[in-house]
């Protein structure tokens, strides 16, 4: 339930305990323990979930299909990259966009971290690899020269 009403608790979390413990899980031990305690007053009677739902978050903002995703090194980003030829990156606690990255003329196909979480690299259907820098979000490599579509890319280890 944190993960997926972060936003709402991170402002209001002193209701948290009487506004949502009668919208928890039946089969939840928050709702267990804490149900009878509840001081809402409200009762849901019908489409309560049994249990915890296994999506901890659905992330939407991209105009056409996510072609590839990767997790940053500390798992705390998601970079994915579109055929709207964006790159978003992602942060993965809240699900806030924190980078759209734009320069791409053709669908991303892949996108990769460096090792250090730093960077990220993308390659195209527009036949090059662009590199950003994850704070910025800004461009600081261009590599170009395929004569296809790149799909796949990475960082050397060092």
């Amino acid at each position: 339930m944190t993960r997926e009403f972060y936003p709402v608790i991170s402002v209001a979390c002193l209701q948290l305990h009487q506004y949502t413990i009668p919208f928890l899980p039946v089969q939840s031990r928050l709702l267990q323990v804490y149900g009878s305690k509840s001081l809402s007053g409200v009762d849901v009677k019908e489409g309560k979930e049994q249990t915890w739902s296994s999506c901890v978050r659905a992330l939407e903002g991209h105009t056409r299909d996510c072609y590839s995703i990767a997790f940053s090194p500390d798992g705390g980003q998601l970079a994915s990259g579109s055929r709207d030829c964006t790159v978003w990156i992602w942060n993965l606690q809240t699900g806030a966009v924190l980078q759209v990255m734009t320069g791409h003329s053709g669908a991303v196909q892949s996108v990769t971290y460096s090792p250090d979480g730093k960077l990220i690299a993308s390659g195209s259907d527009d036949n090059s690899v662009r590199v950003w820098d994850v704070a910025t979000g800004m461009q600081v490599g261009l590599y170009t020269g395929h004569s296809k579509t790149v799909l796949c890319v990475t960082f050397s280890a060092d």
